[in-house]
């Protein structure tokens, strides 16, 4: 992956698809995205909290605008900023970027990835390092 692309979100082709953010609805590059039951191609940030909304279809490499389309990435590796981790992962205390090693799951906080499962567990990815995840959507269990 280029230094542009890595800054951008970008992905690598076949590994991602594109969508459309819910009406009236902003998400921030690294959100777990599900889509929405019956708009088709349209996904709003994703949450542990209930199963219809852990059914989570992939990562947003890029930042979800209403109006706008937005690249969702379902396998392989993402690499954001620290920052760009920082914004939506739900552990505060684990520093600067993706814990390296860890395995992140969904977090009950709507679009947000944590190191904790959740009473509805669902797999996102496993951090190759602070600024890169290796994207392995699983399927909710519990």
């Amino acid at each position: 992956m280029t230094d542009t692309q890595a800054r951008s979100g970008s992905v690598p082709q076949g590994n991602s698809t594109t969508f459309y953010p819910k009406a009236e609805s902003t998400f921030l590059i690294g959100t777990p995205v599900v889509p929405i039951s019956g708009a088709s191609g349209t996904v709003t940030p994703a949450s542990a909290i209930i199963d219809n909304t852990a059914h989570v279809v992939g990562i947003a490499s890029g930042a979800g605008v209403e109006g706008n389309s937005v690249p969702v990435q379902y396998a392989g590796p993402l690499e954001l900023s620290t920052a760009q981790w920082d914004a939506i992962d739900d552990d505060f205390d684990s520093g600067p970027g993706l814990a390296t090693g860890s395995v992140y799951y969904l977090s009950n906080t709507f679009g947000k990835i944590t190191t904790t499962p959740q009473a509805i567990s669902v797999q996102i990815g496993i951090a190759l390092s602070p600024t890169e995840m290796m994207i392995q959507i699983g399927e909710p269990i519990g």
